[in-house]
């Protein structure tokens, strides 16, 4: 039976840096065989090379990846046959999305894989979901009217939604999928995915930064002008970023008692993740304190970011950011 590699997130674990290269490449080689990857769209057309290279370049995100409605299609088993004929050639497909590793119901329900007529491995990436949570903040939550603080968002959704164990177990009951793989999230994710997983000789890497977290006076400035940014437009942080490069970290908004909740609630969850991972990463989580103690928090946790006026400093190195931006460009 034909095989693909699905690789299903989740979001901030560097999935959009992976797509990015990915999009860079026509095929990847590694000793044992050949992968390529594809891209689907929302009307279930496998895009080409070049339609994805134009799309990446596009949409200024540096990016292009399949529906997050993959399950949903009605031509799921012409795309089963599109793998087997690149399967016969001695190529497997990776398609990816990040959306996927929260939709593991609608693969079920549909019988996915069943009827594409393929098996699968499936591989996804995982972070501590302290750090995960403020990460998240900021690209998601903290621009919907319905929260005011972080911990609002497991107030109203519980924690299962950061409960990787629990959600990608639900991967492993799909038919026809071989494996679960779980990688740790890294500060060079692209490397890991393509030399540690794919195990690929060479490859062409994406030298634009893709889904970067936004410096501080930025954050100030979209929470100064809401309807600038919602929950659903993270191109407006692309944008703003090039006028301010560099590598940043977002503000730090986690409480230790909200830290110290998050770690206690997900503890068990936690310890359910080893058995996804190889040996080697097994004994590197259990050796990261951000997964098991507060203490690899309370340095941050002691200085929560409270206030996000602008100061008149900041306002004048924005202008002049932007005045630069746009004279150069």
């Amino acid at each position: 039976m034909a095989n693909a590699v699905f690789h299903i997130g989740f979001g901030k674990t560097g999935t959009s840096s992976i797509q990015a290269s990915l999009c860079q490449n026509e095929e990847l080689f590694s000793e044992n065989q050949a992968y390529k990857y594809l891209v689907v769209s929302e009307e279930g057309e496998i895009l080409s090379n070049e339609k994805v290279r134009y799309l990446s370049g596009k949409n200024g995100l540096g990016y292009c990846s399949s529906t997050p409605n993959f399950a949903d299609l009605k031509n799921l088993r012409e795309i089963g046959k599109q793998v087997e004929e690149y399967n016969r050639r001695g190529i497997t497909p990776v398609f990816s999305q990040e959306d996927w590793a929260r939709r593991a119901g609608d693969f079920t329900a549909n019988n996915v894989f069943r009827e594409m007529g393929i098996t699968v491995d499936v591989v996804a990436y995982v972070r501590p979901q302290v750090e995960w949570m403020n990460s998240g903040w900021w690209q998601w939550f903290a621009w919907n009217s319905q929260f005011k603080a972080v911990q609002d968002v497991t107030s109203a959704w519980g924690t299962h939604f950061i409960s990787w164990a629990a959600q990608l177990s639900n991967w492993e009951k799909i038919q026809n999928v071989n494996k679960v793989d779980v990688r740790l999230h890294s500060k060079d994710v692209v490397t890991d995915f393509f030399d540690k997983y794919l195990k690929v000789s060479s490859y062409k890497i994406n030298k634009q930064r893709s889904n970067v977290s936004l410096p501080p006076i930025l954050v100030k400035l979209l929470l100064n002008f809401s309807e600038v940014r919602t929950e659903h437009s993270a191109h407006v942080d692309e944008k703003l970023s090039k006028a301010f490069p560099g590598v940043f970290s977002n503000p730090w908004v986690i409480t230790r008692e909200y830290a110290e909740f998050l770690l206690k609630s997900l503890e068990a969850d936690n310890k359910s993740l080893l058995r996804f991972i190889s040996a080697e990463l097994q004994e590197e989580m259990l050796k990261d304190a951000r997964w098991w103690s507060i203490t690899a928090y309370l340095n941050k946790c002691d200085n929560v970011t409270t206030d996000f006026k602008l100061s008149e400093e900041e306002k004048d190195l924005l202008l002049k950011n932007m005045l630069d931006y746009i004279i150069s460009n």
